[in-house]
């Protein structure tokens, strides 16, 4: 195991399923949307993946696990919201913090006051960003775009700019897959589709064959009863799903396209220096 590991270290060797997972992300990183959350139920492999993916300069990366985290540009601390917000802007920042103070001082329009809120398109809030908050610049300017983490980020969090989550193991419940796959998988996501790429365990064929089965049916059950999962298991449960989802209200698309317009502006080598 010491000649082993040591080999591996100096790169002599090479780890099949590492490999499998560089090489999905590779091909996402050539995408426009470039986000992609691996999570793994172990801390230690957490760093693992963090390390190697960080030593091959995939792009952009940060891992988090319990309250602790790590990003390509090195910095580090605990509490992970600033590595959300960096990594899901549209939605840890845009839609879910209260700009009324910024609309308000920039002297917008009450064109788009509507109700008793506002609705400001992401481009235009984009506009005030540049205009009068540095902090939060920094941050849209300097993405993550790579995230490895713990199951500590599978309940509780809405991070829907990102489109692909990467399952590197499986729990033996299905349930932590379904939820991992709610982190990205909701109605107010600005993306057409989302992929979920699991790496089964190949132990055993069997088990495989019925961990497998456990978790899809399991799937099936909860997008039936109106969960936030859609996996197109079935034709079947797509036409279900499609008719349970008709009245849902779909982003902007003009958002949509904005939102597009984003990831690709700020990826061309650029780095800040954060105060």
């Amino acid at each position: 195991m010491d000649a082993f590991e040591t080999d591996y270290k100096e790169g002599k060797i090479r780890d099949p399923k590492v490999e499998r997972l560089i090489a999905y992300i590779q091909k996402k990183q050539s995408q426009d949307n470039k986000k992609v959350l691996i999570f793994t139920a172990y801390k230690d492999t957490a760093k693992f993946l963090y390390n190697e993916l960080k030593k091959r300069e995939l792009g952009n990366i940060a891992y988090v696990s319990g309250s602790q985290w790590e990003t390509f540009d090195d910095y580090s601390g605990k509490g992970f919201e600033t590595i959300l917000e960096r990594f899901a802007p549209f939605t840890k920042l845009y839609n879910e913090k209260d700009w009324s103070e910024l609309y308000e001082k920039s002297g917008l329009n009450k064109d788009y006051f509507e109700g008793d809120k506002w609705n400001v398109p992401f481009e235009k809030w984009m506009v005030l960003i540049r205009k009068y908050d540095e902090q939060i610049l920094k941050k849209l300017e300097n993405p993550i775009d790579i995230l490895v983490a713990t199951d500590c980020l599978s309940e509780g969090q809405n991070l829907q700019d990102c489109d692909m989550i990467i399952n590197y193991d499986i729990h033996w419940n299905p349930v932590h897959l379904i939820q991992r796959m709610g982190r990205i998988d909701r109605l107010e996501s600005p993306n057409k589709t989302i992929r979920g790429i699991n790496f089964w365990p190949a132990k055993d064929y069997e088990d495989y064959l019925n961990l497998k089965s456990r978790v899809e049916n399991r799937m099936a059950a909860m997008t039936l009863v109106g969960t936030e999962l859609d996996n197109n298991l079935t034709p079947e449960l797509n036409k279900m799903n499609d008719r349970r989802k008709s009245a849902a209200v779909r982003p902007n698309p003009k958002d949509v396209a904005a939102i597009a317009t984003y990831m690709g502006r700020y990826r061309r080598g650029k780095r800040n220096t954060w105060a």
